[in-house]
């Protein structure tokens, strides 16, 4: 059987988590109807339960009551098993689920002509013969024979008779023919307004395939542009993956995503349950074996919200990482935000409690199946007050954009710096690429990231740090003066207003000269680092690179340029 139309009362609160597949096969003896059979999987749990019978109805009800005790049971074990439901559940399964297998379920018109035509009053057909003149004509008397009068008389009665009711039968036929021609015209122009409404429900049913098969092109289509890196579809494409995780009803799944192309990193801002949205109360049984609901402890209750939250994180790693299919992405950085109603003020806030930095190499090396996730949350340095339930906040490791437009392809310039390099005569761009390799190599050996910004000579941003160390990470501005002469306090002061400005937690002054007492007196109590010709070179020399500082050679091949024109 094709078309079998079932409808099945799936409680609200997880309507989508079962997937129903119906068959029809021969018909039973008594009742002539077809044997439905239904094949229903939990795409959660990846149980999978098959139901028969003649009877439409004790189908739905069997599989509703399926339906609601599984769901019942889920929901039971949900938070307890986060990540192990997760595991269950393969990317292309995730990316499936969301294309529509849904049919058109609306009848055809002209299905119901039959039916229609039916109600309509039939014609009632008279079976009476055509008169004949005979018929009327009786056979004369004796005298009636003789007498013409009597005979005329008999034949004129008779042909009176004959014409009266050929007449009635000619109404009579016409009347039928009328009824007929008026019977088969009502059939007509129900066949005309069902035809009508059968081509409507034509361009509907095309319209519904269209606008399926075109949505779910569209999902066939984002695979493709991820896996040609185009960076709003590659986070187009991340969100498919976690809007199609079913997480339990009380984790809103909403989510914020940030790729960066050149880094190959993810920011992801993920809403996190509150206290108050996660299991309240467990089952325990009387010494009779009944079960009652009770309200946990509240040492269970915090229990059972850390491990919640921990469990969040790293299925929402789990998802990304693992969908990532083409290897975009080298590392992942997720924040996680609650809202509560903050009882200092009455209001809701909305806050970081949670953030954690990891590498694809870092993760890979998980087994998720045996971690303990705060154990492992921990390990991976990620950051959150020592008791989640506080909901207290927490800065994100990294929470602002990547996305900047000034950053530039970097070039590599350390390789040519030897001992016989003078950093004070370098090339200023080239100074700014020396500066960001050697940041790069200090904040690498903490998975951070280093960027150079568009050349500016002097002055705004010569490279971008994001480090993911949970004590001095975050944003961090660092500028590279390439002077001859002592930095003034005017410089320091600018790189203070640029790092109130860009939102970022440090700022790092770097020059070939030195800073005169005012600029270290003005960073004092700042977040703000100045690195002098003498820093410089320790860095250097920490990363295997040796170099030197000339100013008095640096000034005069300044000099030189100047008067030759360069």
């Amino acid at each position: 059987m094709d078309d079998i139309t079932i409808s099945v009362k799936v409680p609200a609160w997880h309507n989508g988590i079962f997937a129903v597949d119906f068959t029809g096969s021969s018909n039973d003896i008594k009742t002539g109807n077809p044997r439905l059979s239904a094949t229903i999987t939990n795409t959660v749990t990846r149980k999978t339960a098959t139901f028969s019978s003649y009877d439409k109805e004790d189908l739905e009800a069997e599989l509703s009551i399926y339906m609601t005790n599984s769901l019942h049971e889920m929901k039971r074990n949900l938070f307890d098993e986060i990540i192990s439901y997760g595991l269950l559940v393969s990317t292309q399964e995730l990316i499936n689920s969301q294309k529509s297998r849904e049919r058109f379920k609306e009848q055809d018109p002209l299905l119901d002509l039959d039916t229609l035509i039916a109600k309509i009053p039939a014609v009632s057909l008279s079976d009476n013969p055509e008169p004949k003149l005979e018929q009327y004509i009786s056979e004369l008397q004796i005298h009636e024979k003789l007498i013409s009068y009597f005979k005329n008389k008999r034949a004129t009665e008779a042909n009176a008779k004959f014409k009266q009711a050929h007449d009635n039968w000619i109404i009579e036929q016409n009347a039928q023919a009328k009824a007929i021609e008026n019977y088969n015209k009502q059939i007509d122009e129900l066949k005309s307004a069902l035809q009508l409404e059968h081509e409507e429900w034509e361009a509907r049913k095309k319209s519904f395939y269209s606008y399926r098969d075109s949505a779910n092109q569209a999902i066939d289509d984002l695979e493709f542009d991820y896996s040609e890196n185009i960076p709003d579809l590659v986070v187009k494409y991340f969100k498919l993956l976690l809007d199609a995780s079913k997480f339990p009803e009380e984790i809103q799944n909403e989510n914020r995503i940030e790729y960066s192309k050149d880094t190959k990193s993810l920011i992801v801002d993920f809403f996190l349950p509150n206290t108050t949205q996660t299991p309240q109360t467990g089952v325990v049984f009387s010494s009779s074996g009944i079960p009652k609901t009770k309200e946990l402890p509240a040492t269970k209750r915090k229990a059972a919200y850390e491990s919640t939250i921990y469990q969040i994180i790293f299925r929402v790693l789990h998802i990304l990482f693992s969908g990532d299919t083409k290897k975009h992405i080298e590392a992942i950085t997720l924040n996680g935000w609650v809202t509560a109603i903050d009882k200092a003020v009455g209001k809701p806030v909305t806050s970081c409690i949670a953030s954690l930095h990891v590498s694809r190499p870092d993760f890979e090396n998980l087994d998720l199946s045996c971690i303990d996730p705060k154990a492992c949350f921990k390990s991976l340095r990620g950051v959150c007050a020592s008791d989640l339930s506080t909901m207290t906040a927490v800065p994100p490791i990294i929470s602002i954009s990547k996305s900047d437009k000034r950053f530039i392809e970097s070039r590599d310039v350390i390789e040519a710096v030897n001992s016989g390099t003078n950093l004070a005569a370098m090339d200023w761009e080239d100074f700014e690429h020396l500066i960001r390799e050697i940041f790069e190599a200090e904040f690498t050996l903490n998975g951070g990231e280093v960027k150079v910004t568009q050349a500016s000579r002097d002055g705004g941003v010569d490279a971008i740090a994001f480090d993911p160390d949970p004590i001095r990470g975050g944003k961090i501005v660092i500028q590279a003066k390439r002077y001859t002469n002592t930095v003034g306090v005017s410089a320091v002061r600018d790189l203070y207003g640029t790092v109130l400005n860009e939102g970022a937690t440090k700022g790092v002054l770097v020059t070939t000269s030195d800073f005169g007492p005012d600029s270290y007196e003005f960073a004092k109590g700042k977040p703000l680092s100045l690195l002098n010709g003498s820093n410089l070179l320790f860095l250097l020399e920490k990363h295997g690179h040796k170099a030197r500082i000339d100013i008095r050679e640096a000034k005069t091949i300044a000099k030189n340029n100047i008067q030759d024109g360069n």
